[in-house]
């Protein structure tokens, strides 16, 4: 019997030593720098002074984090069924047709993840939307613990009706040391670059996604990484943008205040910006919802943030800033629409 108990004993473990193997061996282990393909389309245009621009900013939320969502949380859990997290991408696409942007920044975009269907959300958003497009991964993993449990492949997806010059993918500090990290997102910005024809300057957006980290000193250095770079574009010359999800409170919580002090998110302080730089968002109507509970448009218990917007560049003019109140349909955040003016 002793006998029996040590054989199962050592062939369990050599079967976690196994999957552990694997594990590393599959590990998302992406540069600090790389290239990305641009998806070309022949319709595309070159960028002139004066164009006239409208922009939106949507964080898809994977397409399983709609009302019935509570994936946040203590007790989260995974209530979002394939169907419904292909019904939520046809609702984020009516959503994005309806604006009809020139350019379109859309975070945690799933590929081939578990948790949404194993739908390929990249290819469904490139071919429905008809413009030039560039994706950067920011997880990879053929297996996440959960919840919820499956592979799982994620990033930021960068669409336009301009031709970008240019698509790369900038690393932002780990925020978990290995093994831990083996599980965790890959923080990263996506920047693409757009020729204006007739000079020697670039327009530069960045697309990003900084909610999910957790560690506020890494948040601040990624935000200090965002902050540097875009620095060094606008003292190039450029015009320079940056859209998404910043994990962040614009408004410093001012409209919709914390419900629990442990659901606070840190301020985003406007003196922290570089000189040239300035923050537009929406602070009437919530960017994003606590998904710790499926949403029935109570707002009396939802905890509410305005973290979605841009940073913009004052050679850049810009005419609207507004969050689109979809009321969490589709995604535990709200699109925001930015419309700008390239200055000469």
């Amino acid at each position: 019997m002793l006998k029996t108990l040590r054989w199962v004993g050592a062939g369990l473990l050599v079967l976690a030593l196994a999957v552990f193997a694997i594990f590393c061996i599959t590990e998302y282990r992406p540069d600090e720098f790389e290239e990305l393909r641009v998806t070309p389309v022949s319709a595309s245009r070159k960028l002139q002074i004066g164009d006239k621009l409208t922009l939106l900013s949507f964080n898809t939320g994977h397409g399983f984090m709609g009302r019935d969502s509570e994936v946040e949380g203590k007790n989260s859990k995974v209530t979002t069924s394939a169907v419904q997290a292909k019904e939520n991408v046809l609702g984020i696409l009516n959503t994005v047709a309806g604006v009809q942007p020139d350019l379109c920044l859309l975070q945690d975009v799933d590929m081939a993840s578990a948790r949404s269907g194993q739908q390929n959300q990249n290819e469904e958003y490139r071919r429905s939307l008809g413009m030039e497009a560039a994706f950067a991964t920011s997880q990879k993993n053929f297996f996440l613990p959960g919840p919820p449990m499956g592979s799982v492949e994620n990033g930021l997806m960068t669409s336009s009706s301009f031709t970008m010059s240019r698509a790369t993918r900038e690393a932002l500090t780990d925020e978990y040391r290995w093994p831990a990290s083996i599980f965790q997102s890959r923080h990263c910005l996506l920047t693409c670059r757009f020729e204006i024809e007739g000079t020697d300057r670039e327009l530069v957006v960045f697309n990003l996604q900084m909610e999910k980290c957790q560690n506020e000193q890494i948040r601040r250095m990624h935000w200090q990484q965002l902050l540097a770079a875009m620095e060094l574009e606008y003292r190039n010359g450029n015009a320079v943008l940056a859209g998404g999800s910043f994990g962040y409170a614009f408004d410093g919580g001012a409209a919709f205040p914390p419900l629990k002090e442990e659901d606070a998110l840190p301020a985003l302080k406007a003196e922290s910006l570089p000189a040239g730089i300035s923050c537009f968002y929406d602070g009437t109507v919530p960017s994003r919802r606590l998904a710790d509970h499926p949403y029935t448009g109570d707002r009396s218990d939802t905890q509410f943030y305005v973290c979605d917007g841009f940073l913009v560049s004052d050679n850049v003019k810009v005419s609207r800033v507004s969050t689109l109140d979809m009321n969490f349909m589709y995604s535990s955040h709200n699109p925001v629409l930015l419309e700008i003016t390239l200055k000469e």
